[in-house]
């Protein structure tokens, strides 16, 4: 095999590796979530605390199935979330509820 072509296969090698580290973590990440969103007895406070982590998601750019986007997450990407909430009219204690979700979740 040439060099060149050995450095091909090298470089196809770490690129499915770096793959497979993708969807493990991936899958880790949507496990953490459900756990968490397990710990509340209540169906309605599950499917709140879920909508929300969507919405922040959805507000971070990351598709819904890409929830690994959620270990980037830096404290000023909340406060962004935050302040965008607030101007687009919701109540503070809305805003609030919405914090909280996250602050749980982290």
């Amino acid at each position: 095999m040439s060099k060149s072509r050995g450095i091909i296969a090298h470089e196809r090698q770490i690129s499915g590796d770096v793959e497979v580290a993708a969807s493990v973590l991936r899958k880790q990440v949507a496990e953490a979530c459900e756990a968490w969103l397990a710990k509340s007895t209540s169906p309605d406070t599950r499917s709140n605390y879920a909508r929300d982590l969507r919405q922040f998601l959805a507000f971070l750019g990351f598709p819904e199935d890409e929830r690994e986007g959620l270990l980037s997450v830096r404290p000023a990407k909340v406060a962004a979330w935050r302040d965008q909430l607030l101007g687009q009219g919701l109540t503070n204690s809305s805003v609030c509820r919405k914090m909280t979700v996250l602050r749980s979740f982290y």
